[in-house]
């Protein structure tokens, strides 16, 4: 069930997008072996693996349409951090999707670190997502979305 996310300001806009076909995913390993056969082409995802490292993409990030981060465990974490590092440093502006094992009680953090969209393995419902969204009106740190954070309203 592909989910894609309309506003980062947590008014909580979702689209369930089931007619719509993925497009073709590429793995890390062949887009690294072979950059120029991908590059000006819109029409692929690249994924990246939670065990693999981002960096060595950031020449290539403009030519990259979307790329998907992997959660092989809802307990692991490494994709919240790479998908921050990929919008908010390497100024990746492709569609960003989280794929493997995600929990709806993620939306909130996914959107918040700069995910586009989510692919669930199970349905879930609109409404569930809509509420999940819009949980907190505030958040305590700073992200990649336009959440309203506290820390910067704390007095120095």
């Amino acid at each position: 069930m592909r989910v894609k996310f309309h506003n980062k300001s947590g008014c909580g806009l979702v689209d369930i997008l089931e007619q719509e076909p993925s497009p073709k995913t590429i793995s890390l390993e062949d887009f690294l072996a072979r950059p120029e056969d991908f590059q000006k082409k819109n029409s692929f995802v690249l994924r990246i693996g939670s065990d693999q490292d981002v960096e060595p993409l950031k020449k290539w990030l403009k030519d990259i349409p979307g790329i998907e981060l992997e959660f092989p465990k809802f307990t692991d974490g490494r994709a919240f951090s790479k998908a921050y590092r990929l919008k908010k440093y390497y100024g990746f502006m492709g569609e960003l999707w989280a794929v493997g094992e995600i929990l709806p009680d993620q939306v909130l953090f996914l959107v918040r670190c700069g995910f586009d969209g989510v692919n669930f393995k199970e349905p879930v419902k609109k409404e569930t997502l809509v509420f999940l969204l819009n949980k907190f009106s505030y958040a305590y740190q700073g992200a990649v979305d336009e959440h309203i954070s506290l820390t910067p309203l704390e007095p120095k």
